[in-house]
């Protein structure tokens, strides 16, 4: 079960229930989808089940009381969805450009992520340009998922610069191939510095400092989701968490994590398909757990 969601159930302090009677009404509301999914999911067939291999776990569309906004009663809508055994499909769109690739990540069918390739500066201006006019109504408050990957140092002696800088909002992600690149477009460089834009990540203040020691990029506005998690799910363990134990207890989700991807050639300038559904989904989840974490956006 979700740690937010434990939390709701779990907590019996007078500060989270002194509005008892509209709680429980969410707590009604909870049990129900609970119990339907269950309902649900004996009714499947057995070839179903076995093909998926489905593990059932607490999940569903709930609409939940922001913990910070309880007193004021509230509701904001936080997504948490059943999950299974994560199924990940890449589909490659097959553009027939050399500056950029486009691709469909697929998680367990449901989610689909744009996801573009590129090591163009215009296609970033463009992918910036895109998204900002898509949330436009919340430039004020922008999240972002970052990532950023590198040829792993092997070596004392090794210091390889940063390969590639992802970035995620919503269901758009960029994979900007930035040691392949001509030049950095000063769109990024603006996107990056903007104070309203709250850049997220686990251990993200290592990446930042990469990306400034590496090609001068600063990043105005970071945090970082384990600190963050921390102290709104009152759980200072959180803070040691890498981003697949992080998923795993906010949003629910089984994240899988292979070695052979993590060390792999991120200096190549194709990228293998793993790779991209790798980099796209760090960046991703890292949205992902902000924007929970932000019961108000």
């Amino acid at each position: 079960m979700p740690a937010l969601i434990r939390r709701l159930f779990n907590d019996s302090s007078d500060k989270y229930y002194r509005y008892s009677r509209e709680f429980g009404l969410f707590l009604e509301e909870a049990i129900f989808v609970k119990r339907k999914w269950v309902e649900n999911s004996i009714k499947r067939s057995r070839s179903e089940r076995e093909g998926r291999k489905l593990k059932p776990s607490f999940c569903g569309i709930l609409k939940l009381y922001s913990i910070r906004n309880l007193v004021s009663l509230h509701l904001v809508s936080v997504i948490y969805l059943f999950q299974t055994t994560m199924k990940i499909r890449i589909k490659d769109h097959k553009l027939p450009f050399n500056s950029h690739k486009l691709y469909s990540v697929l998680v367990d069918d449901d989610d689909e992520i744009e996801t573009l390739v590129t090591h163009d500066a215009s296609m970033v201006k463009s992918w910036i340009g895109n998204v900002e006019y898509s949330h436009q109504c919340r430039l004020h408050r922008l999240i972002v998922g970052l990532d950023v990957e590198w040829r792993p140092n092997f070596t004392d002696s090794c210091d390889h610069p940063v390969a590639t800088l992802q970035l995620s909002v919503g269901n758009s992600c960029l994979i900007f191939q930035i040691l392949h690149a001509t030049r950095i477009p000063r769109r990024l460089r603006e996107f990056l510095g903007d104070p309203d834009y709250t850049f997220v990540g686990v251990g993200i203040k290592n990446d930042v400092e990469m990306l400034w020691d590496d090609y001068g990029l600063e990043v105005a506005n970071k945090r970082d989701l384990r600190s963050w998690a921390a102290v709104e799910l009152e759980r200072k363990e959180l803070r040691k968490f890498g981003l697949k134990a992080l998923v795993k207890e906010v949003i629910g989700a089984e994240m899988e994590k292979p070695n052979d991807i993590t060390l792999s050639r991120w200096d190549n300038l194709e990228l293998s398909r793993r790779q991209v559904g790798y980099a796209c989904l760090d960046a991703y989840f890292s949205f992902e757990i902000g924007r929970v974490l932000s019961s108000w956006y």
